[in-house]
């Protein structure tokens, strides 16, 4: 039996254990247990302690159930469960419903994980992260006060829009998701992650989404067109990478806030969007576009101090009116097909740009 006085156990690589006893009866508050490969029940003897707020399993390739008791309840304190690669656990019997004070919940690499407990009655409930567990979807079965849903389970968006006080989602490599439409009701919405969904083809209706502060488009293969962001107005950072089919990039005019724009890795772009009016602006980054072959004026980012330009090796005018802009960091990276460049701004500036191009410039107009 564990002394009373025992709050954490952590159990790491005992490739033998099968079971562990007298849990029941202790007053653990963090249980831990790592690479056990042939763990199959973490309590033989009955459910896992009341006082447990925090489970966490990892790499343990047998694990059936948690407690041997399958009908029993979850430990009322538990405030966080986080199950990593383990391959045989099918379900997890006990319910949640006496975890009122659960908030987080983490699964992944759990290849054969079918079902959950219904979390429909879990209050303080605020992130579920599901990576790689094909067999599992729980988006109809989530309380509407959730904050976080990180998954790539799903084959479709719907139910998103259910979720009304969700502050962060990320779709993340769902091979079978094609559009993305189901978000309009998310007005409590702050950042959205869109990563590696190689069948999407389009995404709408991001304009209702006026808390939306970080958006990031990465990885689409398939994306050919993305909504207007005119109403996106409390936008703090826009992230548009690796989007090869992407016909056009939405006018970026109406982002009053925006502070960090990133366009990268879109090769058959040949114009970038006016980028007046952007007068939060302060981080401007250009990389990998190879047809691209203007940059539009900057003279309207008055609050623009840093600026990456990267490989755009068709580029061939660039013009920069920054005299009241207090640019203090310039890097470019310009291809040698440069061959016109303009600068209207202060004397310690443009000798500055002067003789960092110098060695790239056929002609330089100041």
């Amino acid at each position: 039996m564990l002394p009373l006085s025992l709050k954490s156990l952590q159990i790491e690589f005992c490739e033998e254990l099968t079971f562990l006893e007298d849990l029941s009866v202790s007053l653990l508050e963090l249980l831990k247990i790592a690479g056990c490969d042939y763990l199959k029940c973490i309590s033989l003897d009955g459910a896992l302690p009341e006082t447990l707020n925090q489970l966490e399993l990892f790499y343990c390739k047998a694990l059936e159930t948690l407690s041997s008791s399958r009908n029993e309840y979850l430990p009322k304190a538990l405030t966080s469960i986080c199950i990593f690669a383990c391959q045989e656990l099918k379900s997890i019997g006990e319910s949640f419903d006496n975890s009122t004070c659960l908030k987080n919940i983490s699964l992944e690499a759990c290849e054969n994980l079918e079902s959950l407990p219904s979390l429909h009655h879990l209050p303080c409930l605020e992130s579920i992260k599901i990576y790689v567990c094909p067999k599992l979807s729980v988006r109809e079965g989530v309380p509407t006060s959730l904050r976080q849903l990180l998954i790539n389970e799903c084959e479709d968006d719907k139910g998103m829009g259910m979720l009304t006080s969700l502050k962060m989602l990320r779709f993340w490599d769902l091979p079978q998701l094609k559009s993305i439409s189901d978000l309009t009701n998310l007005t409590a919405f702050e950042k959205l992650d869109i990563i590696s969904l190689s069948l999407l083809e389009s995404i709408s209706d991001l304009n209702n989404l006026n808390s939306l502060k970080e958006l990031l488009i990465e990885n689409l293969p398939q994306l050919k067109s993305i909504s207007d962001f005119t109403n996106l107005t409390s936008l703090g950072e826009l992230y548009i990478k690796g989007l090869p089919q992407l016909e056009l990039i939405p006018n970026l005019s109406g982002l009053t806030s925006l502070k960090r724009l990133q366009i990268e890795k879109l090769p058959q772009h040949e114009l970038i969007p006016n980028l007046s009016g952007l007068n939060s602006l302060t981080e401007l980054s250009i990389k990998e576009c190879q047809k691209l072959k203007s940059i539009p004026s900057l003279s309207g980012l008055t609050s623009l101090k840093k600026l990456l330009i990267h490989y755009l090796p068709s580029l061939n005018q660039f013009q920069v009116s920054a005299a009241s802009s207090p640019l203090k960091f310039w890097k470019s990276v310009i291809s040698h097909s440069l061959n016109q460049f303009q600068v209207s701004a202060a004397s310690s500036l443009l000798e500055f740009c002067k003789s960092l191009l110098s060695h790239s410039l056929n002609q330089s107009k100041i």
